[in-house]
This record gives structure tokens, C-alpha cells and sequence, in this order.
């Protein structure tokens, strides 16, 4: 009888031990830098980052972003049913070169429809152009596919794919960027 008062005297004071260094040793570590909503895709082959930040919801900007997409009017939520509502969401993709020049801003705009109420979505249209300089705008070019809730917007340059961005709706009518 003992013994086993000794072992679980043991094993609480090891237990113990253990939770509370697992504290100790995170507190110790330093926290990851936070760039906010930012999504970064590297291709390597190009020599091509692009780095993507929200910054529309519904037509309207985010923080001191100007609003860069005509918002959608609602007109068209009239011809669905009451629990059925639209969203859409615009992000910009900064393509950078080698040496982190900025070389053109791809905005994109995700539309999509949900419902809460019967717990779907489906993203209705992907729309995309780009910005910069004539020389670089005019080897962007783009393909979008939709199937349900998921979208995707391949971007290429010089015919070469630089990056896919994967967009996703959700029932509560949230558009993001994977």
C-alpha cells in the first residue's frame, strides 16, 4: 500500500513537472511576425511572387484601400428566394521579380450566392485584370473554372502559369483566398 502511494506521489509530481513547463517553454519562444490577411504564392520558376490581400467586401473597401470593382446592385437579389443572398469580394495580387519590384496588381472579384438557412454556397462569376506597365500587362493573361463553392483564377505570364489562386465561399457568405 505504500508503494502505490509513493509511485502516485511520484506521477503527480512528474505530471505536474511536465504541465508546467510546457507554459514556461512557450512563453519563451518569440511570436511570428503578423503581416495581417496576406497570402504570399512563390514561383520559383519565373522568378514571380505574388503576394494577395483582400481589400473589398461587397463593393465596399477595407481599411484605406480604395474601392476598386463596382459594387454588384442589388437588383439581382430580388429574383432569388428570401434566404438566398449575394456577395462578392475583390482582392488585389502584388506580382513581384526577383528582386521584389512590384511589376503589376492583379485585382479580383469573387461573387458568389449563399444560404445560411439551407446551408450552401456557389460562386457565381470570377472576374480578373491587371495593372502596371504596358510591357508587363499585356503578358498577364487569365482562365477562371467555378465548381460549387470552389473557384479558381489561373494567372499566367507569357503563356507561362505563374500561380492559381483557389477561392472558396462559405454558407455564412464569407469569400477567401486558400
Amino acid at each position: 500500500m505504500r508503494i502505490k502511494k509513493i509511485m502516485a506521489s511520484v506521477l503527480s509530481v512528474l505530471l505536474l513537472g511536465i504541465g508546467m513547463s510546457v507554459p514556461v517553454s512557450a512563453a519563451e519562444t518569440t511570436p511570428a511576425p503578423n503581416f495581417g490577411d496576406v497570402d504570399i504564392l512563390i514561383n520559383d520558376e519565373l522568378g514571380l511572387i505574388i503576394e494577395t490581400r483582400t481589400v473589398a467586401i461587397n463593393g465596399r473597401p477595407i481599411e484605406n484601400s480604395a474601392e476598386l470593382e463596382t459594387d454588384y446592385s442589388q437588383t439581382t437579389d430580388n429574383t432569388r428566394a428570401i434566404p438566398e443572398q449575394e456577395t462578392s469580394r475583390t482582392f488585389t495580387h502584388n506580382i513581384y521579380d526577383r528582386n521584389h519590384t512590384n511589376i503589376a496588381t492583379v485585382y479580383s472579384t469573387v461573387r458568389g450566392v449563399y444560404s445560411q438557412v439551407d446551408s450552401w454556397a456557389q460562386i457565381l462569376d470570377i472576374s480578373a485584370y491587371a495593372t502596371g506597365s504596358n510591357a508587363v500587362v499585356s503578358q498577364i493573361t487569365f482562365n477562371t473554372s467555378k465548381s460549387g463553392s470552389d473557384g479558381y483564377l489561373y494567372i499566367y505570364f507569357g503563356g507561362a502559369s505563374s500561380g492559381t489562386m483557389h477561392y472558396k465561399i462559405y454558407t455564412n457568405g464569407t469569400i477567401s483566398n486558400l
